[in-house]
């Protein structure tokens, strides 16, 4: 998730929290100069994060999570 907004973003990484994913927050400063706001969860190698993928799109009803390596 990224927004803009950072309470959007403080709002969605306490939901997760509450449901006991490892989420946190990472302040990013787009190309232009725009500073936006990206919930994360979890480290992890490839084959526990596909499970976690899973979970935060059944368990938390996100839409569409994306896996990324980081």
């Amino acid at each position: 998730f990224t927004s803009s907004y950072e309470k959007n973003a403080r709002d969605l990484v306490n939901r997760l929290r509450n449901q006991g994913f490892s989420a946190y927050l990472n302040r990013y400063q787009a190309s232009s100069n725009k500073v936006l706001f990206r919930v994360r969860v979890g480290r992890t190698n490839r084959a526990d994060a596909e499970t976690l993928l899973r979970r935060l799109k059944s368990e938390a009803n996100l839409k569409d999570p994306q896996l990324r390596k980081l």
